[in-house]
C-alpha cells in the first residue's frame, strides 16, 4: 500500500513542481523561500539528509532514492518530506534527478548541504 502512495507522490511531482515554481516566481519569492527554509522541520530534514548522504558516501554511494526515504513513512511524513525536498532543491542544498516521468527520484548532496551546520 505504501508503494502505491510513493508512486502517486512521484506522479504529482511534475504538477507540484510547476505550481511551486509559479508561486515562488513572484516578487516575494526570496522572502517566502527564506521563511520556509528557516523552519525547524526544514532544518531537521536537511540534517537527516546530510547524515544519510554522509553514510552513503562512506559506502561509496552518492545517491539516495526517494523510494527508500519514503518507505515506512506515514502519508503526512511522506508529504512533508517530499515538500522539504523541493525546498532543499530550490535553495541549492541538494540535486534531484528523475530520468522519466513516474520514475524514481534520485537525490544527490550539493556542496551547500555538506558545508552547512543545521
Amino acid at each position: 500500500m505504501m508503494m502505491s502512495y510513493v508512486r502517486m507522490m512521484m506522479m504529482a511531482c511534475h504538477v507540484m513542481k510547476a505550481v511551486f515554481l509559479k508561486i515562488v516566481d513572484g516578487p516575494l519569492a526570496q522572502v517566502h523561500i527564506f521563511m520556509v527554509a528557516n523552519t525547524p522541520f526544514f532544518r531537521a530534514v536537511a540534517k537527516y539528509l546530510q547524515n544519510l548522504l554522509e553514510d552513503e558516501a562512506v559506502h561509496g554511494r552518492k545517491v539516495l532514492s526517494m523510494d527508500s526515504l519514503l518507505a515506512r513513512k506515514t502519508r503526512k511524513e511522506a508529504s512533508r518530506m517530499f515538500f522539504e525536498t523541493l525546498v532543499l532543491k530550490t535553495r541549492d542544498y541538494i540535486h534531484v534527478e528523475q530520468v522519466k516521468p513516474f520514475a524514481n527520484i534520485c537525490i544527490k548532496a550539493g556542496a551547500k548541504l555538506m558545508k552547512s551546520d543545521f
